[in-house]
């Protein structure tokens, strides 16, 4: 809460913040891009394949969420 909340606007930012959190949320996306994949693949093979597929759609959904955050947290830390 320090860092994101009310206090987080008055508090001087640390120096490489923005790019550690650009480069987080890039390497998060890129794990979640990865495993959309395995998903995708696992959900072909699997008996229960419904189940599989759901799973590999939220992980497409929550790797386009995050690699759209990483981008702008690049964006942001190259400003700087």
């Amino acid at each position: 809460l320090a860092a994101t909340g009310a206090w987080g606007r008055r508090l001087p930012v640390p120096h490489g913040l923005p790019r550690t959190v650009a480069w987080a949320g890039t390497v998060a996306g890129a794990a979640l891009g990865v495993s959309a994949v395995a998903l995708t693949v696992a959900s072909a093979l699997a008996a229960n394949w419904p189940l599989a597929a759901l799973i590999a759609v939220l992980a497409v959904a929550s790797h386009a969420k995050v690699a759209a955050s990483a981008r702008a947290c690049r964006h942001c830390a190259r400003l700087a």
